[in-house]
């Protein structure tokens, strides 16, 4: 988490270490339960700390993409995740989109 922090600073997302993203969520929004400890220890987010980050970012469109073997059903936070940045995407394998960068 340190390096991605420290690599954010070129984006203007300085501060996050301040925002705690391992905190645990109110009862009603609890998904991943107990995974916070685990994905620090593995030096992984979840996804709701993956939402958090997006929304702070400000980007249009994030894809969760790498799960924990244990989490078998991600679909099943995907209504809890969209509350935190609504534009998420939860991704199997295969998914493909065509980018479209516009011109500056």
């Amino acid at each position: 988490m340190a390096g991605l922090l420290s690599g954010l600073d070129q984006f203007g997302l300085t501060g996050l270490e301040d925002m705690n993203l391992y905190e645990k969520p109110k009862k009603a929004e609890v998904g991943e339960d107990g995974k916070e400890a685990k994905a620090r220890e593995y030096k992984h987010m979840t996804m709701y700390e993956a939402a958090e980050l997006a929304k702070r970012a400000e980007v249009k469109q994030m894809w969760l993409t790498h799960y924990s073997p244990s989490l078998v059903h991600p679909e099943q936070y995907e209504s809890k995740v969209k509350k935190i940045f609504a534009n998420t995407v939860i991704s199997r394998d295969g998914r493909s989109c065509e980018l479209m960068f516009e011109e500056n």
